[in-house]
């Protein structure tokens, strides 16, 4: 998160919006992609956490066996498709002829990083299920900072961004070898293997990954849809002050993510081992987690939108803060949705939430191009609100209390009131803070936003129902009192 918001600025100053906005589209055009996976990367994450909750050493070399001969000719179908979706992209979406040559050098470079990322799916997934996120965090940071230092270099060299993104491909290549290296002294039980393949193993695989497939058109359609509609009914210039909003809206997003990576293999595990009460009080504490999360970033990010742009990117953005308050709205309804359907994927029972997504993905497609028209980028970005606010409200929320037997009043306890009632004097903060005379600053930034989200954290831990967060946060200080300085 911190290596993107610092490089983006620096990136787009160098580049110019132009070309900003060609390595936006081509890695949303990409990340298409991802329905290769055919919902299996999940598959994996799920039957490992079992398969090691069992102890079934041979079901597990079966799966992973499996899982690699695919992934392998999934990366090879990938690399093919470049040229082809070069051209395809080429017709949709309108290129100075003088770019041209730049806009198809990247979109193929992208399409080769993420199909070295795709083949070493198996070994990331893998990590998940057994729960080492020490190590595929680790390998993300290095990876991240790596990329950092060779796009600035690249950059002051005058590489272009060509030179740019071309150092992406090394970094996939170094980081999924290591990956694979690594899994090996971990458990050779689960390390990549060639054989023994199975058509069982490939059937559960593809037969669960099926549903996760319509989720995964849903998402891309709900969140990588929105600069295409702009790209091709606007211009690509006009791609880079929505990428920068959509950015700056996603960093709660991001932050809770990573909580929110977690709950599958857990949820498999109890799905397999544990009770239905294990379950209820899975999604209960998860969700509640997960807004408090959300929530205070969420409102530092609208409240304080305008002059983070200023800061961040330049003045001539503020105008964009009316995007980021809508889209960080959006991006809240869309992360609140995830903690149910960890918890359905792990029992195996996601098809309904599959296609409630899909059904909300079509509708932000088809609002967003009605609006585009007469309202531009914010016509787009209401377009995302209307129907991912209506899939979490009248179906994500009401379905999960149905399914898991969960009265309506213990959510609203648990989850809702200890996780709003802190927003109230969080919020009050933020627009007290906007109402006082200055120019921005970054010192100024910081200081509002830690005292609003510190507002809300005493908050929330103070409620009774946080009872479990305030104990692992009351453990943690103690831990690192009792190390003291070295």
């Amino acid at each position: 998160m911190a290596t993107s918001f610092l490089l983006t600025p620096f990136i787009l100053h160098s580049v110019g919006e132009t070309s900003f906005g060609i390595w936006v589209l081509a890695n949303v055009l990409v990340s298409y992609g991802a329905l290769l996976d055919l919902g299996m990367g999940s598959a994996i994450v799920k039957y490992v956490a079992d398969a090691r909750a069992r102890g079934d050493a041979d079901e597990a070399h079966e799966l992973l066996a499996t899982a690699t001969r695919a992934y392998a000719g999934l990366a090879l179908v990938a690399v093919a498709a470049g040229p082809l979706l070069s051209t395809v992209a080429g017709k949709v979406i309108a290129v100075d002829q003088a770019a041209e040559p730049t806009a198809r050098a990247v979109l193929l470079l992208v399409t080769l990083t993420f199909a070295i990322n795709l083949a070493a799916t198996p070994v990331t997934a893998t990590l998940r299920g057994l729960q080492r996120y020490d190590i595929t965090n680790a390998l993300t940071v290095v990876s991240a900072l790596t990329t950092a230092v060779l796009t600035v270099l690249v950059l002051q060299v005058g590489g272009g961004l060509v030179g740019m993104v071309a150092v992406t491909v090394p970094v996939a290549l170094t980081s999924q070898a290591v990956a694979v290296l690594v899994l090996r002294r971990v458990d050779r039980t689960f390390a990549l293997r060639w054989s023994p393949t199975s058509r069982t193993a490939a059937r559960r695989m593809t037969s669960f990954g099926l549903t996760l497939t319509v989720s995964q058109v849903a998402v891309l359609l709900q969140k990588r849809t929105s600069e295409i509609v702009i790209g091709a009914m606007m211009s690509i210039t006009a791609v880079a002050p929505y990428a920068l909003a959509r950015r700056l809206s996603d960093l709660p997003h991001m932050i809770s993510d990573q909580f929110i990576k977690v709950l599958l293999p857990v949820a498999s595990e109890l799905h397999a081992t544990g009770t239905p009460e294990a379950m209820r009080r899975l999604y209960l504490v998860s969700t509640r987690i997960t807004l408090a999360l959300m929530f205070p970033l969420g409102l530092c990010a609208a409240f304080l939108s305008a002059d983070l742009l200023e800061l961040w990117v330049g003045a001539q953005y503020r105008d964009q803060a009316v995007l980021v308050v809508i889209l960080v709205t959006a991006s809240v309804a869309f992360t609140s949705q995830w903690p149910a359907g960890s918890v359905f994927q792990g029992m195996g029972r996601f098809g309904p939430f599959a296609v409630a997504s899909l059904i909300s993905g079509v509708a932000n497609v088809t609002l967003s191009l009605l609006l585009v028209g007469p309202f531009g980028l914010v016509g787009v970005a209401v377009g995302t609100l209307i129907p991912t606010v209506a899939e979490a409200f009248f179906f994500a929320g009401p379905y999960t209390l149905r399914k898991l037997a969960i009265p309506a009043r213990a959510f609203l306890r648990q989850v809702l009131v200890p996780t709003m009632l802190p927003a109230v004097p969080c919020a009050a903060i933020l627009f007290a803070a906007g109402r006082l005379d200055g120019d921005p600053s970054w010192v100024r930034l910081v200081a509002t936003g830690a005292l609003a989200t510190g507002a809300y954290g005493i908050g929330y831990l103070l409620s009774p129902t946080s009872s479990q967060e305030r104990a692992v946060v009351t453990a943690m200080v103690r831990r690192r009192s009792a190390a003291g300085p070295r």
